[in-house]
């Protein structure tokens, strides 16, 4: 039976992310990343020095840049493709899984280990989180990179206190990693210790919890102060990340949300998690439930996921910059809170539960069919826009007559069109100039408004837009 139930889980991952992998169309957030990132990896911008485009965001310093620097790498790697971006978020999403099934084996008692699939079932699951990966979304790298620091942390609580100190440097880069991913969000595990405390007071003192806290919180400040000084450049940039995004939001000025929006979503979010691990402990009604709650071990492991998952969510709310999917990064502890919570019943449900040879066959073949066709659909789809399906193939066709590098003049009522300027930046490195100077041979409107004196329209069939070359370009033309 758990064979079969780890061959379910592995069905939904694929359903749930691979059939987008190969089909264009991206939500705007995630477009500006892959551009940025496309850029990098074509010589327009630095590591350091991001650019988004040659008339928009030129010095792109909304986020730090280490996600897409490494995403850059895959385009040096594997070319200019639609998928590459999407390749790589679906490469982050398996790490996240191996790194859940690390975590929970490292947990949870043995007899347990086979239920790895477990929270990694009740974290793909949840709609934010495959929705992010399939969008490309910062989330997913700094996710990562967290997760990374919490397993090691967890790590160091069987280490002498020499050893620990190792632990503390390899986390402390995890994290250095996850803030340069996203930013501060991404320095949660800092906490680890406290909620470990919270759950496991009675074995692990408040002394040595504050002992480890603050060797931990000193050697990354020691790594990031040393970072930091011996590169300018990092410094400059981190500094335009805190005055562009940061600060900023911080006061307010990019979003107004009430201070509770980040909780609600979270709540929302994870109620079917919630509701699944409510039905199996009620649905087990031959099993003592009293006493599964009442298992200390059982509750300390909750507890203590449960702290982190908060940890990663509940900062948050002083920002009036809050947007459902920065809760994904925490859903992978809730994921193993609520797969500790059920892990007993699971086990024994499953020794319990004897399925004969030959309909243990059927249902493997089953999934193995279901597994096939997934590929099979996602084969067959491949290159279909999965969105934007006008807008993607304007694009295209601009591109098929506008020189690529060029700036367009455009209509003001595009200035703020990121996913119009993201595709043709991305695919064809063509920027938009909305400012009304009307200083470049080509002008871009939206279908229906009317053209700026001394240009004139193209003969070519957009669904949206419109292009037309200035008399300049004409003269050129004929």
């Amino acid at each position: 039976m758990n064979h079969i139930l780890k061959l379910l889980t592995i069905l939904t991952f694929l359903a749930l992310l691979l059939p987008g992998v190969f089909r264009p169309g991206i939500f705007m957030d995630g477009l500006i990343y892959s551009t940025v990132a496309h850029n990098m990896a074509n010589g327009v911008g630095t590591f350091w020095q991001p650019s988004f485009s040659a008339t928009v965001m030129s010095s792109f310093h909304e986020h730090p840049p280490l996600a897409m620097g490494i995403q850059s790498l895959f385009f040096r790697l594997f070319g200019d493709a639609f998928y590459v971006e999407k390749v790589y978020s679906f490469l982050t999403a398996l790490i996240t899984a191996y790194l859940i099934i690390i975590l929970w084996k490292k947990s949870t008692p043995q007899k347990h280990h086979t239920l790895s699939w477990w929270p990694v079932f009740l974290w793909i699951t949840v709609q934010p989180v495959f929705w992010s990966y399939n969008n490309n979304m910062l989330e997913n790298t700094m996710g990562l990179f967290s997760l990374l620091a919490v397993i090691l942390l967890f790590e160091s609580l069987k280490r002498d206190p020499t050893r620990q100190v190792i632990y503390h440097i390899l986390a402390s880069a995890s994290l250095i990693m996850a803030f340069l991913s996203k930013g501060f969000p991404g320095l949660f595990p800092l906490g680890f210790y406290f909620c470990y405390y919270l759950a496991y007071h009675r074995e692990y003192d408040v002394g040595r919890m504050l002992r480890s806290t603050l060797q931990l919180i000193a050697v990354f400040v020691t790594l990031t102060f040393l970072f930091l000084f011996w590169n300018q450049p990092a410094l400059q940039s981190l500094a335009d990340y805190m005055q562009a995004q940061l600060f900023p939001a911080l006061a307010g000025e990019s979003m107004e949300k009430p201070w509770y929006h980040i909780m609600k979503a979270l709540a929302m979010q994870i109620t079917g998690t919630i509701g699944v691990s409510l039905l199996i402990l009620l649905l087990h009604y031959r099993m003592r439930i009293n006493g599964i709650i009442k298992d200390a071990e059982t509750l300390r492991g909750f507890f203590l996921f449960l702290m982190i998952g908060l940890s990663a969510t509940a900062p948050m709310m002083v920002s009036p910059k809050q947007l459902t999917f920065y809760i994904v990064p925490s859903i992978p502890y809730f994921g193993l809170a609520f797969g500790y919570l059920t892990a007993h019943i699971l086990h024994s449900l499953n020794e319990r539960v004897q399925i004969g040879r030959k309909w243990n066959f059927i249902f493997k073949l089953i999934c193995y069919v279901a597994i096939l066709a997934i590929v099979a659909v996602s084969i067959f789809k491949a290159g279909q826009p999965v969105r934007e399906k006008s807008l993607i193939s304007d694009v295209e066709k601009m591109g098929d007559v506008v020189p690529e590098g060029t700036i367009l003049s455009a209509s003001p009522s595009l200035h703020n069109h990121f996913s119009l300027m993201g595709y043709l930046h991305r695919f064809y490195f063509i920027s938009i100039d909305a400012s009304e100077e009307n200083q470049y041979p080509y002008y871009l409107t939206v279908r229906g408004e009317q053209l700026p004196q001394g240009y004139h329209r193209l003969d070519i069939e957009l669904e949206g837009f419109e292009i037309a070359y200035s008399d300049k370009m004409n003269r050129i033309l004929h």
